[in-house]
Parts: C-alpha cells; sequence; structure tokens
C-alpha cells in the first residue's frame, strides 16, 4: 500500500474518534440542559417521530455511498448518477412522510405528531444535498475537514436546541435544529469537493449503482426493527411519558457503545482488513480488539450499575427517576453488546454479512414477545427485562458463530475479558461498601457521586495495575498511540513555547 495513503488513514482515524467524541460530548451536554427544561412527553414524542421517520428512511438504504467509494474507473459519472438517485429517493420518500403523517398521528393520539412528520418530511429533501459530497470526502480520506465542519454545525444546533428550550419552544426545540444542520453541512461539502452534477446519465452506471442495494436493503429492515421494536410497542401500549423514560434509559445505557466501542471498531478494522487471508492473526486482533474494548467500558458501566440513582438526580434531575430502574437492567445487555460489537468487523471481512442478517432475524420474533410480555406485565421496567434478555441472547449467537469462523474456544475469549471484569467487580463490592459509609455521614447525592467516580477510578487502575501489570502498561501505551500524544510531544511542545 502507498505510504502516503497509510499515513491518511491513520490520520483519518484519529481525526473519526476526534469527531465522534465531540459530538457525543457536546449532545451529551446539551441532553442534561434539556432533561430540565422539557418534559419526559416531549422526549417521548420526538421519538416516535424518529421512529417512523427512520423506518421510512431505510427505503434509502441503498447502498449509495459504497458505490462511490469502491468505483475505480468513473467515479465522476458515477458520484452525478447518485446524487440524482439519492435526490429522487429522499424527494419521494419525504413524500411519504407527509402523506402518513396524519394516519401516524390518529394511530398514536398525538396531534402534535402530524406537523413535526411534515418538517421532517421536508427536511429529507435538505439531507439529500448532503451524501454525495460527504461520500467524496470520504473517498478522499479528508476526514479533518469533515470534522472540522461537524462539530461546528453540532456546536451551534446544540446551542440552537438550548435556546429553543429556554424560549419554551417545547418538543420543536428538538425539531428545527435538524432543520438547520443539513444546508449547514451541506453547503461547505459543495464548495470543498466543487461539485457540479449534470443531467446526463448513462444506463449503466444507473444499474451499477443500483446494485448495490440487492442485499443490504433486507439486512438494514431486519436490523432496525431490532433496535425499534421495543420503542414501538412502548409507543403504542404505554403512554408517551413512559417512552421517553424508557428511550432515556435505553440511549444512557447504550452510549459507551455508540461512541466509545464505535472509535475502537474504526481503529481496528484496517487492521483486520489487511490480514484477512491468516485466519491466526484475525483471531489475535479479534481478541486485541475485545480486550481493549473489555477495559474501557467495563468500568464505565460498573460504574452505572453502583450509581445509578445519584447519577440520574444528579446529572438529569428528580423527574427522571421512573428512569433508573430500566436503566439498571439495559446496562446488562450494553456490557454484552459491547463485547460481541467486534463480530460485525469479522463478518464483514468475511464476506458473511447475511450471518448478521440470519441472526437479527432469529431474534426479531423473540424480542416482540418478550417486549409484548414483558410491557403487559411490567410495563418500562418489563420490556427492558425482555431486551436485555433476547438481545443478549443474540450476542451469544454471534460470538459462537464468529468463534466457529475464526476457531476459536470461547474459553479463551472468557480469558480475555476477565481482568476487566476482575477489576471493575472490584470496585462495585467496595463501592458499595464506600457508598453506605457516604449514606451513613449524610453526605448529599452530588458530592456521593463525586466521591464514587473518584474511588472507583482510583481502584479500578490500582487493581489494573497490581493484578495485571503488563496488561496494565499495555494498555496505557496503547491509548496513547491512539490519541497522538505522547509525554515527550508535550515536553517539546512546551520547551518550544519558551523561546
Amino acid at each position: 500500500m502507498d505510504n502516503s495513503v497509510v499515513v491518511q488513514a491513520k490520520s483519518g482515524v484519529r481525526w473519526v474518534g476526534i469527531g465522534q467524541v465531540g459530538n457525543r460530548l457536546l449532545s451529551m451536554a446539551s441532553t442534561i440542559v434539556l432533561a430540565r427544561l422539557l418534559m419526559p412527553d416531549d422526549f417521548g414524542t420526538i421519538a416516535l417521530a424518529r421512529l417512523v421517520l427512520g423506518f421510512i428512511l431505510l427505503l434509502s438504504a441503498w447502498g449509495i455511498d459504497a458505490a462511490i467509494i469502491v468505483e475505480e474507473k468513473r467515479p465522476k459519472q458515477i458520484a452525478n448518477v447518485a446524487f440524482w438517485i439519492n435526490f429522487g429517493i429522499m424527494l419521494a420518500l419525504g413524500a411519504i412522510v407527509i402523506a402518513v403523517s396524519p394516519w401516524v398521528k390518529n394511530f398514536y393520539a398525538t396531534p402534535v405528531l402530524q406537523p413535526i412528520l411534515i418538517w421532517m418530511g421536508i427536511g429529507l429533501v435538505f439531507q439529500s444535498f448532503e451524501l454525495v459530497p460527504r461520500t467524496i470526502l470520504n473517498r478522499e480520506l479528508n476526514y479533518k475537514y469533515l470534522t472540522t465542519i461537524n462539530l461546528s454545525v453540532e456546536l451551534v444546533t446544540n446551542l440552537l436546541v438550548i435556546l429553543l428550550a429556554v424560549l419554551g419552544c417545547g418538543v420543536w426545540s428538538l425539531v428545527i435544529p435538524q432543520l438547520v444542520a443539513s444546508p449547514l453541512r451541506a453547503v461547505p461539502y459543495w464548495l470543498k469537493t466543487k461539485m457540479s452534477p449534470t443531467l446526463y446519465i448513462e444506463r449503466a452506471d444507473f444499474k451499477r449503482v443500483l446494485s448495490f442495494g440487492k442485499s443490504i436493503l433486507g439486512s438494514e429492515l431486519v436490523r432496525y426493527l431490532n433496535t425499534h421494536t421495543d420503542n414501538f410497542l412502548i409507543g403504542k401500549l404505554l403512554s408517551k411519558a413512559k417512552l421517553g423514560y424508557y428511550s432515556f434509559a435505553y440511549n444512557l445505557a447504550n452510549w459507551p457503545v455508540e461512541n466509545i466501542v464505535k472509535v475502537i471498531n474504526t481503529v481496528s478494522l484496517p487492521a483486520l482488513a489487511k490480514v484477512q487471508a491468516n485466519l491466526a492473526e484475525m483471531r489475535r486482533l479479534f481478541l486485541r480488539m475485545t480486550e481493549m474494548i473489555s477495559l474501557v467500558t467495563f468500568p464505565i458501566f460498573g460504574i452505572l450499575i453502583g450509581v445509578t440513582y445519584e447519577f440520574v438526580v444528579v446529572i438529569y434531575g428528580v423527574k427522571w427517576i421512573p428512569a433508573v430502574r430500566p436503566l439498571q437492567i439495559i446496562v446488562i445487555y450494553g456490557i454484552i453488546r459491547s463485547l460481541f460489537a467486534p463480530a460485525g468487523r469479522i463478518f464483514l471481512i468475511q464476506k458473511k454479512p447475511h450471518y448478521m442478517f440470519f441472526i437479527n432475524l432469529i431474534q426479531l420474533p423473540l424480542l416482540v414477545a418478550a417486549v409484548w410480555f414483558g410491557v403487559r406485565q411490567a410495563e418500562i421496567f418489563g420490556a427492558a427485562v425482555g431486551v436485555a434478555i433476547v438481545l443478549s441472547l443474540g450476542g451469544l449467537l454471534n460470538l459462537i458463530v464468529v468463534s466457529k469462523m475464526l476457531k476459536m474456544k470461547i474459553a479463551k475469549f472468557i480469558a480475555t475479558i476477565l481482568p476487566g471484569f476482575i477489576c471493575t467487580l472490584i470496585f462495585l463490592v467496595s463501592g458499595c461498601l464506600f457508598k453506605r459509609l457516604l449514606f451513613g455521614l449524610g453526605i448529599p447525592a452530588v458530592l456521593i457521586l463525586f466521591f464514587y467516580l473518584l474511588f472507583a477510578g482510583s481502584l479500578y487502575a490500582l487493581s489494573l495495575r497490581l493484578f495485571y501489570p503488563r496488561l496494565f502498561t499495555d494498555f496505557v501505551r496503547t491509548s496513547i498511540s491512539i490519541i497522538g500524544i505522547t509525554p515527550r510531544k508535550v515536553f517539546e511542545k512546551l520547551k518550544g513555547n519558551r523561546h
């Protein structure tokens, strides 16, 4: 591989990580503020609107971006065709969203859903101008520019969300900024890529772009149903406020997976692709990925388990207390999901994406039954139990299939995650006694949370250093290499600033 491409790829991975962390920090900060300004009913309403929009958007999953990225002979012509196909699809889907809005309003008995969906449908047309220029920048590995634009737009839209919420706009605080975001991203994308679509389209190019969507559409449909069945049933069988509590708990429990694990997967994917012909090396890298994920996410999930109540009350406010019990259950699924996330990479590298399709297909009826039964028995807590059980079993099935593909023993996998588990268990047990002591002293919840975080983080690092010194050193070095900052670089920078 060309050395310049390697350098670009490494730089790209770093910028992807910066963008992911930056976006989530901004999102989390605005969520903390909004949790105090908006009502659970507002979050439930927007969850229903996004549920409908997300389902309809599955019809846009034709792999248009993939067609642009892999094209070698006619990239400009394919990009031109892709733009018009995407524009036509998004225009049609926007019309569908607007057309079904009255039915959705009646189905959920929520009048405000109709105007929200109408504006979201219009927003899809704005979104159509983003995809192709963004994909061209991806193809050119220009992640620095993409991250700069995305973070700037995220900052503007999050500030707008908070401003609208302060002004009393309610649920519209979550709708209007998203309509503004697409043009703010699209304009600099077009200026950078100098796109100039033409109406001339060759039939062969048209067929080539659409051919990418044959298997992707089915997989995306089943995956979407698996991840949104719970929202659909809770929204129908219970109230919007209950759905707001549940979606709040689900999103919070999956925050480490959606952010930290995603970054680690991005960093590791090029390495897996290089060794796809070497099964032993791929097995080693898979276990290495799993080890890194367990060391990072286990303590985060452990802290969520240890101080769930204090965390929710202090950070988000007392009105979110009903989300505490579902959160404690969904965290269990979050742990399982984080560990089995690399399995999807193995399926892709080994060119077996249909395995994911069939596993998701097996899960779907079980998930529907479990959530329906759980809601009937214990409302959102029962739904959380059903989701945690079925999706955790699905994760185990993923592991079994991957272990056979890699010829890996399950015992080896368990040994890989054991250090993180043991060190987390140490601070969980000790933290329980520590928290009781703080309660006995009459310390307020905000200080209990602060002291627990300090105690848990210190004890986790100390346990890892004492019981697994080699792993601790390796983990620190790997983290530094990913971030790209070393003590020597910091020293040289400081030294340079003195002159």
